[in-house]
């Protein structure tokens, strides 16, 4: 007689496989793994209680949906002069007629015709008056809140206002009386944040020749 094979035990393969609706995420083979899932799963325990190799080692996720990447891929991003643009209400050929916005110093460049419109329309002393460091320095301080422009400064407002002859000769009595900008150590200008409201108020005014909101606060 023929002695009959002997086969040794058969090993099941462990898996751990995470899902998303009918999408496999991710999957592992584990053993020790399996038998902690089994288990919290029979106890009905929410989570692991050990910690295991796959929370030690994040799993490889698959590739994203390609469809979605392009759609990703093809978006421009919103440039910083529309975002000016739109944090002010106007358009961004507006704005940029205007005050010229841009990335290198002195960073403005304030439209003669936009000047000469607030001053007549604006009085030059009072709580309407908005001294000339004021008027550039809230322009700086909010452009630097979407460009690469840094710290304002008084010399650097001062700088934008030489373009086009209107210096500020008294520039730290001018800061002193507006609300809406703070002066700090080695004249910097910040916005202070509980008024930048009345800072956009005075941009938007100026970019588009229309004092009447300014007047009326």
């Amino acid at each position: 007689m023929s002695e009959s094979k002997k086969e040794g035990p058969l090993r099941a393969a462990m898996t751990v496989v995470l899902m998303a609706n009918e999408v496999v995420v991710a999957r592992i083979d584990d053993p020790v793994l399996w038998n902690e899932v089994f288990a919290a799963i029979n106890g009905g325990q929410p989570r692991l209680v050990s910690a295991s190799p796959l929370a030690q080692t994040p799993p490889t996720l698959p590739s994203a949906d390609p469809v979605a990447a392009a759609v990703v891929a093809n978006t421009p991003a919103i440039d910083p002069l529309s975002k000016f643009a739109k944090e002010l209400g106007v358009d961004t050929a507006v704005l940029a007629g205007a005050c010229d916005p841009t990335s290198s110093e002195p960073y403005l460049e304030l439209d003669l015709h936009h000047w000469e419109k607030m001053r007549k329309d604006l009085p030059s002393r009072g709580i309407k008056a908005i001294p000339n460091i004021v008027v550039v320095s809230t322009f700086l301080c909010l452009w630097a809140r979407h460009s690469s422009l840094g710290v304002v400064t008084q010399a650097l407002a001062q700088s934008v206002l030489d373009k086009i002859n209107a210096r500020d000769a008294n520039p730290g009595r001018g800061l002193a009386g507006s609300d809406w900008l703070q002066q700090r150590q080695g004249g910097q200008i910040v916005l202070n944040p509980a008024k930048v409201s009345k800072a956009l108020v005075v941009a938007s005014a100026f970019c588009t020749q229309d004092w009447s909101g300014w007047k009326a606060l």
